[in-house]
Protein backbone atom coordinates (compact mmCIF):
# COMPACT_ATOMS: atom_id res chain seq x y z
CA UNK A 1 0.00 0.00 0.00
CA UNK A 2 2.89 2.46 1.09
CA UNK A 3 3.95 2.27 -2.75
CA UNK A 4 0.60 3.13 -4.40
CA UNK A 5 0.15 6.12 -2.21
CA UNK A 6 3.99 7.28 -2.66
CA UNK A 7 3.16 8.89 -5.70
CA UNK A 8 0.34 10.85 -4.67
CA UNK A 9 1.73 12.44 -1.04
CA UNK A 10 3.69 15.76 -0.62
CA UNK A 11 6.73 15.31 1.21
CA UNK A 12 9.42 18.40 1.89
CA UNK A 13 10.84 20.01 -0.65
CA UNK A 14 14.24 20.02 1.45
CA UNK A 15 15.84 17.35 1.44
CA UNK A 16 16.10 17.84 -2.63
CA UNK A 17 17.71 21.25 -2.00
CA UNK A 18 20.25 19.59 0.13
CA UNK A 19 20.52 16.67 -2.65
CA UNK A 20 20.68 19.61 -5.46
CA UNK A 21 23.78 21.42 -3.27
CA UNK A 22 25.55 18.62 -2.74
CA UNK A 23 25.63 17.51 -6.58
CA UNK A 24 26.71 21.30 -7.35
CA UNK A 25 29.57 20.67 -5.47
CA UNK A 26 30.63 17.64 -7.49
CA UNK A 27 29.85 19.53 -10.56
CA UNK A 28 26.31 18.51 -11.72
CA UNK A 29 24.44 21.21 -13.16
CA UNK A 30 20.87 22.10 -11.58
CA UNK A 31 19.12 21.21 -14.60
CA UNK A 32 20.09 17.81 -15.03
CA UNK A 33 18.52 17.59 -11.64
CA UNK A 34 15.13 18.94 -12.37
CA UNK A 35 14.92 17.44 -16.13
CA UNK A 36 11.72 17.15 -17.05
CA UNK A 37 10.34 18.39 -14.09
CA UNK A 38 7.59 21.14 -14.06
CA UNK A 39 6.20 23.73 -11.63
CA UNK A 40 8.72 23.21 -8.53
CA UNK A 41 8.59 26.07 -6.01
CA UNK A 42 11.66 27.68 -5.33
CA UNK A 43 14.09 25.68 -3.16
CA UNK A 44 16.27 28.63 -2.68
CA UNK A 45 13.56 30.88 -0.85
CA UNK A 46 10.69 28.87 0.30
CA UNK A 47 11.61 26.52 3.68
CA UNK A 48 8.16 25.11 3.75
CA UNK A 49 8.03 23.95 0.33
CA UNK A 50 6.43 20.91 -0.99
CA UNK A 51 6.72 18.42 -3.77
CA UNK A 52 4.99 15.57 -4.48
CA UNK A 53 6.24 11.60 -4.51
CA UNK A 54 5.78 11.81 -8.20
CA UNK A 55 8.02 14.83 -8.47
CA UNK A 56 10.43 13.11 -6.24
CA UNK A 57 10.60 10.20 -8.03
CA UNK A 58 11.34 11.58 -11.62
CA UNK A 59 14.69 13.74 -9.62
CA UNK A 60 15.69 10.51 -8.30
CA UNK A 61 15.35 9.06 -11.76
CA UNK A 62 17.50 12.51 -12.94
CA UNK A 63 20.43 11.34 -10.37
CA UNK A 64 20.46 8.11 -11.17
CA UNK A 65 20.64 8.68 -15.11
CA UNK A 66 23.98 10.60 -14.45
CA UNK A 67 25.71 7.06 -13.93
CA UNK A 68 27.94 8.44 -11.41
CA UNK A 69 29.56 5.20 -9.42
CA UNK A 70 28.64 5.79 -5.76
CA UNK A 71 26.30 9.00 -5.99
CA UNK A 72 23.94 7.86 -3.28
CA UNK A 73 26.85 7.29 -1.17
CA UNK A 74 28.09 10.54 -1.96
CA UNK A 75 25.19 12.07 -0.82
CA UNK A 76 23.93 10.37 1.68
CA UNK A 77 27.35 11.18 3.48
CA UNK A 78 27.46 15.00 3.86
CA UNK A 79 23.80 14.36 5.54
CA UNK A 80 23.50 15.73 9.52
CA UNK A 81 20.81 15.89 12.06
CA UNK A 82 20.54 19.44 11.48
CA UNK A 83 19.18 18.80 8.26
CA UNK A 84 15.91 17.05 9.61
CA UNK A 85 14.32 19.94 12.08
CA UNK A 86 12.77 18.50 15.00
CA UNK A 87 13.20 14.84 14.14
CA UNK A 88 16.74 15.18 13.88
CA UNK A 89 17.31 17.13 16.98
CA UNK A 90 15.54 14.49 18.99
CA UNK A 91 16.88 11.91 17.57
CA UNK A 92 20.39 13.25 18.64
CA UNK A 93 19.05 14.34 22.17
CA UNK A 94 18.28 10.52 22.97
CA UNK A 95 20.94 8.99 25.50
CA UNK A 96 22.34 5.72 23.51
CA UNK A 97 22.18 4.31 20.16
CA UNK A 98 19.59 1.89 20.93
CA UNK A 99 16.94 4.67 21.87
CA UNK A 100 17.81 6.63 19.05
CA UNK A 101 17.38 4.04 16.49
CA UNK A 102 13.92 3.25 19.00
CA UNK A 103 12.40 6.42 18.16
CA UNK A 104 14.42 7.16 14.24
CA UNK A 105 11.74 4.00 13.12
CA UNK A 106 8.99 4.81 15.56
CA UNK A 107 8.91 8.86 14.43
CA UNK A 108 9.70 7.67 10.72
CA UNK A 109 6.90 9.53 8.96
CA UNK A 110 8.49 13.19 10.45
CA UNK A 111 11.20 12.74 7.93
CA UNK A 112 11.21 12.75 3.75
CA UNK A 113 10.72 8.74 4.04
CA UNK A 114 11.53 6.78 0.70
CA UNK A 115 11.72 3.71 2.88
CA UNK A 116 10.36 1.40 5.12
CA UNK A 117 12.54 1.80 8.28
CA UNK A 118 12.45 -1.08 11.19
CA UNK A 119 14.32 -2.01 14.62
CA UNK A 120 14.60 -5.26 16.12
CA UNK A 121 16.27 -7.16 18.59
CA UNK A 122 17.79 -10.79 17.75
CA UNK A 123 18.32 -13.88 19.83
CA UNK A 124 21.84 -12.88 20.42
CA UNK A 125 21.62 -10.01 21.57
CA UNK A 126 22.66 -7.92 18.19
CA UNK A 127 20.27 -5.26 16.57
CA UNK A 128 19.15 -4.95 13.11
CA UNK A 129 17.50 -1.60 11.74
CA UNK A 130 16.03 -2.31 8.60
CA UNK A 131 15.52 -0.90 5.75
CA UNK A 132 12.74 -1.45 2.91
CA UNK A 133 12.45 0.25 -0.62
CA UNK A 134 9.18 1.72 -1.09
CA UNK A 135 9.30 3.83 -4.19
CA UNK A 136 8.18 0.61 -6.38
CA UNK A 137 10.67 1.25 -8.91
CA UNK A 138 13.12 -0.99 -9.66
CA UNK A 139 15.53 1.02 -11.71
CA UNK A 140 15.72 2.99 -8.46
CA UNK A 141 15.60 0.32 -5.98
CA UNK A 142 19.70 -0.04 -5.51
CA UNK A 143 19.92 4.02 -5.93
CA UNK A 144 17.76 4.63 -2.77
CA UNK A 145 18.96 1.78 -0.97
CA UNK A 146 22.53 3.33 -1.32
CA UNK A 147 21.52 6.61 -0.29
CA UNK A 148 19.32 5.66 2.45
CA UNK A 149 22.06 3.60 3.83
CA UNK A 150 24.57 6.27 3.59
CA UNK A 151 22.23 8.80 5.27
CA UNK A 152 21.71 6.46 8.27
CA UNK A 153 25.54 5.92 8.86
CA UNK A 154 25.49 9.76 8.89
CA UNK A 155 23.15 10.47 11.46
CA UNK A 156 24.72 7.64 13.31
CA UNK A 157 28.03 9.54 13.14
CA UNK A 158 27.09 12.86 13.64
CA UNK A 159 24.53 11.91 17.21
CA UNK A 160 27.52 9.74 18.48
CA UNK A 161 30.02 12.16 18.00
CA UNK A 162 32.49 9.97 16.00
CA UNK A 163 33.61 9.80 12.45
CA UNK A 164 34.93 6.41 12.46
CA UNK A 165 32.07 4.82 14.50
CA UNK A 166 30.61 1.66 12.17
CA UNK A 167 27.90 -0.91 12.27
CA UNK A 168 28.75 -4.61 13.06
CA UNK A 169 27.80 -6.13 9.95
CA UNK A 170 25.68 -4.07 6.66
CA UNK A 171 23.23 -6.07 4.67
CA UNK A 172 22.03 -5.11 0.79
CA UNK A 173 19.33 -6.53 -1.09
CA UNK A 174 21.33 -6.13 -4.22
CA UNK A 175 24.26 -7.84 -6.20
CA UNK A 176 27.53 -6.55 -5.42
CA UNK A 177 27.98 -3.53 -7.40
CA UNK A 178 31.17 -2.89 -9.58
CA UNK A 179 31.96 0.48 -7.09
CA UNK A 180 31.71 -1.99 -3.90
CA UNK A 181 35.32 -0.48 -2.75
CA UNK A 182 33.46 2.48 -1.89
CA UNK A 183 30.85 1.07 0.22
CA UNK A 184 33.92 -1.22 2.08
CA UNK A 185 35.82 2.31 2.60
CA UNK A 186 32.33 4.31 3.82
CA UNK A 187 30.87 1.65 6.05
CA UNK A 188 34.12 0.06 7.28
CA UNK A 189 32.48 -3.23 8.60
CA UNK A 190 31.36 -6.84 7.11
CA UNK A 191 29.29 -6.25 3.84
CA UNK A 192 26.80 -8.72 2.25
CA UNK A 193 25.40 -8.51 -0.62
CA UNK A 194 22.50 -10.29 -2.48
CA UNK A 195 20.32 -10.76 1.08
CA UNK A 196 16.84 -11.20 1.74
CA UNK A 197 16.84 -7.82 3.54
CA UNK A 198 18.58 -4.27 3.29
CA UNK A 199 20.29 -2.83 6.72
CA UNK A 200 22.54 -2.72 10.00
CA UNK A 201 23.55 -5.02 12.45
CA UNK A 202 24.67 -3.73 15.90
CA UNK A 203 26.71 -5.91 18.67
CA UNK A 204 25.46 -4.65 22.05
CA UNK A 205 28.21 -2.71 22.61
CA UNK A 206 27.68 -0.99 19.96
CA UNK A 207 23.67 -0.16 21.02
CA UNK A 208 24.80 0.70 24.30
CA UNK A 209 27.04 3.87 22.77
CA UNK A 210 25.99 6.89 24.42
CA UNK A 211 25.38 9.78 22.13
CA UNK A 212 27.66 13.28 21.80
CA UNK A 213 24.73 15.92 22.68
CA UNK A 214 22.22 13.72 25.33
CA UNK A 215 20.06 16.32 26.67
CA UNK A 216 17.90 14.72 29.48
CA UNK A 217 16.24 18.27 29.92
CA UNK A 218 14.97 18.97 26.51
CA UNK A 219 14.41 15.67 25.37
CA UNK A 220 10.86 15.10 27.20
CA UNK A 221 9.48 18.72 25.28
CA UNK A 222 10.69 17.43 21.85
CA UNK A 223 8.84 14.02 22.43
CA UNK A 224 5.85 15.84 23.34
CA UNK A 225 6.44 18.01 20.09
CA UNK A 226 7.00 15.40 17.76
CA UNK A 227 3.81 13.31 19.07
CA UNK A 228 1.74 16.32 18.09
CA UNK A 229 3.43 16.79 14.44
CA UNK A 230 2.90 12.99 14.18
CA UNK A 231 -0.45 13.08 14.86
CA UNK A 232 -0.53 16.18 11.94
CA UNK A 233 1.09 14.16 9.11
CA UNK A 234 -0.74 10.63 10.37
CA UNK A 235 -3.99 12.47 9.95
CA UNK A 236 -2.82 13.85 6.39
CA UNK A 237 -1.61 10.80 5.02
CA UNK A 238 -4.34 8.80 6.14
CA UNK A 239 -7.03 11.24 4.33
CA UNK A 240 -4.68 11.23 1.46
CA UNK A 241 -4.92 7.68 0.80
CA UNK A 242 -8.73 7.62 0.73
CA UNK A 243 -8.25 10.66 -1.90
CA UNK A 244 -6.10 8.91 -3.97
CA UNK A 245 -8.38 5.48 -3.87
CA UNK A 246 -11.36 7.47 -4.70
CA UNK A 247 -9.77 9.17 -7.48
CA UNK A 248 -8.10 6.18 -9.08
CA UNK A 249 -11.85 4.40 -8.93
CA UNK A 250 -13.98 7.35 -9.90
CA UNK A 251 -14.71 5.77 -12.79
CA UNK A 252 -16.81 3.04 -10.74
CA UNK A 253 -20.04 2.50 -8.57
CA UNK A 254 -17.56 3.23 -5.50
CA UNK A 255 -18.35 1.28 -2.40
CA UNK A 256 -16.71 1.45 1.09
CA UNK A 257 -16.00 -2.31 1.26
CA UNK A 258 -13.05 -2.74 -1.58
CA UNK A 259 -11.42 0.82 0.16
CA UNK A 260 -11.39 -0.66 3.83
CA UNK A 261 -10.07 -4.38 2.31
CA UNK A 262 -7.10 -1.89 0.28
CA UNK A 263 -6.31 -0.16 3.76
CA UNK A 264 -6.52 -3.90 5.73
CA UNK A 265 -9.02 -2.93 7.93
CA UNK A 266 -13.10 -2.98 8.63
CA UNK A 267 -15.97 -0.98 7.02
CA UNK A 268 -17.04 0.13 10.64
CA UNK A 269 -13.38 1.14 11.31
CA UNK A 270 -12.39 3.13 8.56
CA UNK A 271 -16.25 5.18 9.02
CA UNK A 272 -15.09 5.95 12.98
CA UNK A 273 -11.96 7.36 10.79
CA UNK A 274 -13.22 9.20 8.74
CA UNK A 275 -15.90 10.52 11.46
CA UNK A 276 -12.81 11.81 13.85
CA UNK A 277 -11.61 13.61 10.66
CA UNK A 278 -14.96 15.07 10.22
CA UNK A 279 -15.71 13.38 6.87
CA UNK A 280 -17.43 10.29 5.96
CA UNK A 281 -17.05 8.13 2.62
CA UNK A 282 -19.76 9.40 1.02
CA UNK A 283 -18.50 12.92 1.74
CA UNK A 284 -15.55 12.35 0.06
CA UNK A 285 -16.87 10.59 -2.89
CA UNK A 286 -19.05 13.26 -3.56
CA UNK A 287 -16.12 15.64 -3.62
CA UNK A 288 -13.94 13.82 -5.65
CA UNK A 289 -16.53 13.09 -8.40
CA UNK A 290 -18.05 16.99 -8.17
CA UNK A 291 -14.43 17.80 -9.16
CA UNK A 292 -13.88 15.41 -12.28
CA UNK A 293 -16.98 16.61 -13.17
CA UNK A 294 -16.65 19.77 -13.57
CA UNK A 295 -13.33 19.69 -14.98
CA UNK A 296 -15.25 17.19 -17.71
CA UNK A 297 -17.92 19.66 -18.35
CA UNK A 298 -15.59 22.72 -19.05
CA UNK A 299 -14.73 20.15 -21.93
CA UNK A 300 -16.96 20.73 -24.68
CA UNK A 301 -16.10 17.86 -26.81
CA UNK A 302 -17.49 15.34 -24.37
CA UNK A 303 -21.16 14.53 -23.72
CA UNK A 304 -22.79 14.63 -20.89
CA UNK A 305 -23.81 11.12 -21.22
CA UNK A 306 -19.87 10.10 -21.82
CA UNK A 307 -19.20 11.96 -18.31
CA UNK A 308 -21.93 10.02 -16.50
CA UNK A 309 -20.47 7.28 -17.67
CA UNK A 310 -16.70 8.20 -16.70
CA UNK A 311 -18.00 8.76 -13.12
CA UNK A 312 -18.89 5.79 -12.84
CA UNK A 313 -22.86 6.61 -13.14
CA UNK A 314 -25.31 4.16 -14.75
CA UNK A 315 -27.62 7.10 -16.30
CA UNK A 316 -27.26 10.54 -17.09
CA UNK A 317 -30.15 11.47 -15.39
CA UNK A 318 -28.59 9.97 -12.07
CA UNK A 319 -25.81 12.34 -12.51
CA UNK A 320 -27.37 15.13 -13.85
CA UNK A 321 -29.45 15.01 -10.22
CA UNK A 322 -25.80 14.47 -8.38
CA UNK A 323 -24.54 17.34 -9.91
CA UNK A 324 -27.23 19.85 -9.51
CA UNK A 325 -27.40 18.72 -5.74
CA UNK A 326 -23.17 19.45 -5.76
CA UNK A 327 -23.07 22.93 -7.51
CA UNK A 328 -26.58 24.10 -7.69
CA UNK A 329 -26.80 23.75 -11.32
CA UNK A 330 -27.57 21.27 -14.23
CA UNK A 331 -24.68 19.93 -15.86
CA UNK A 332 -25.64 22.19 -18.73
CA UNK A 333 -25.82 25.39 -17.06
CA UNK A 334 -22.71 24.93 -15.60
CA UNK A 335 -21.12 23.84 -18.89
CA UNK A 336 -23.07 27.30 -20.22
CA UNK A 337 -21.52 29.68 -17.68
CA UNK A 338 -17.98 28.23 -18.64
CA UNK A 339 -18.63 28.94 -21.80
CA UNK A 340 -19.67 32.52 -21.28
CA UNK A 341 -16.73 33.19 -18.51
CA UNK A 342 -14.49 32.03 -21.47
CA UNK A 343 -15.76 34.07 -23.53
CA UNK A 344 -15.69 37.24 -21.53
CA UNK A 345 -12.15 36.13 -21.06
CA UNK A 346 -11.03 36.27 -25.32
CA UNK A 347 -13.64 39.80 -25.54
CA UNK A 348 -10.78 41.64 -22.47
Amino acid sequence: MEQLNFYHIRVSAQKVYFFTKVLEQLGVDKAQIFAELHDLPNLDSDNQATISGKQLIQIYQNINRLNLPGIGLKIGAEIRAKDYGMYGCTLSSCQTLAESLDFATRYHSLATRTTRLYYDVKANGSSFLGCDDILGQPELKQFNLELQAAIHLALIRDAIGHSDFSPSKVYFEFAEPAHSSLYYKMFDCPIVFEQAVSGFEFDQDKMATELARYNPLALPILLKSCDQLLELVTRDKFLLSIYSWVANNVDQELQSQPLAEHLCMTTRTLRRHLAEHGTSFNKICAEVKCRFAKKYIDDDKLSIDDIASALGFKDSANFRRAFKSWTGLTPSEYRRDCQDQDSQWSKS
